[in-house]
C-alpha cells in the first residue's frame, strides 16, 4: 500500500443523522496515516483518513477509540470527519464533534447560493443561562449545540471538522448540576442512565424526545445534557 492509495468502503451505520437520505450510504476515506495491527500484512504506508456520514463500525464496541478494516488496518478515532446538515423546516437543534473548517454564513448556503436558515444561530451558555448568537463569519464550536430556524429547510455545504476528543471521554466535557447543549464526538450508544438525563429534538415533529438506556447520540445534532452525579 503506497500514499496514493485510496479506500473506500461502505459503512453499517446510519446516515449525518435521521434528516439525510437514508438510501445515502455514509463512508471513510482514507488518505492520512495509519497503522498495521499485529499480525496484518500493512506495511506502515502513510495514507489520511476522513469519514463521511457516520462512524465506521467500532472494533470492541460503540466507544472504542479506534476502528479496523477487514484488511487489518487499523484508524484512530481522531479524524477529520466531513459533515452537512439536511434541515427541516422550523427549528433545528444542531452540532459538530470540533470546530468546523468553515464559517457558520459559508456553511447553511443551498445549491442555489442562498441562505437556508433564517436569522442567526445560538448556542446556551450554563454559566449566564443566556443564548449567544453564532455570527457567520465564526466557524461551528466543537461539541457545542446550538439552535438554528429554517423556514424551507434544505441541505448544506460540506464542511470538515475533527473531534478532538475520544468518544469514550465525552462525559468528561459535560458538567455537574447544570444542562448544556451538547453534541457528542461520535456515535454514542447510552448504557446506564442513572447518572444523566438526555433530550433530543425531533426537527420533524418540533417536539422533545426524551433519551433512555439502548438510544443513540450522534453528530451533527445537539442535544441537551444534564449530569446528575459528580465524580
Amino acid at each position: 500500500m503506497n500514499a496514493r492509495t485510496y479506500l473506500t468502503f461502505l459503512l453499517f451505520a446510519t446516515g449525518l443523522a435521521s434528516r439525510l437520505p437514508a438510501q445515502e450510504a455514509p463512508g471513510v476515506r482514507l488518505h492520512g496515516t495509519v497503522a498495521a495491527i499485529a499480525g496484518s500484512c500493512g506495511n506502515g504506508s502513510t495514507v489520511r483518513a476522513t469519514s463521511q456520514g457516520a462512524e465506521p463500525s467500532p472494533a470492541g464496541g460503540a466507544l472504542a477509540d479506534s476502528y479496523m478494516l477487514a484488511s487489518g488496518w487499523r484508524i484512530p478515532d481522531q479524524l477529520d470527519r466531513l459533515l452537512q446538515y439536511m434541515l427541516s423546516p422550523g427549528w433545528q437543534l444542531l452540532g459538530a464533534p470540533g470546530t468546523s473548517d468553515r464559517a457558520a454564513g459559508e456553511i447553511f448556503v443551498g445549491a442555489g447560493g442562498y441562505s437556508i436558515k433564517v436569522g442567526s444561530a445560538f448556542y446556551f451558555d450554563p454559566d449566564t443561562l443566556r443564548y449567544v448568537l453564532l455570527g457567520d463569519e465564526s466557524p461551528i464550536l466543537a461539541r457545542r449545540g446550538f439552535w438554528l430556524f429554517s423556514y424551507w429547510g434544505g441541505r448544506s455545504q460540506s464542511f470538515l471538522a475533527r473531534p478532538g476528543v475520544a468518544v469514550r471521554d465525552w462525559l468528561r466535557e459535560i458538567p455537574f448540576g447544570k444542562w448544556v447543549l451538547y453534541s457528542p464526538p461520535g456515535k454514542i450508544i447510552m448504557g446506564d442512565m442513572a447518572d444523566l438525563s438526555i433530550q433530543a429534538w425531533d426537527a420533524q415533529a418540533q417536539a422533545y424526545r426524551l433519551l433512555g438506556t439502548g438510544d443513540t447520540i450522534e453528530p451533527p445534532n445537539g442535544y441537551w445534557v444534564y449530569r446528575t452525579v459528580e465524580d
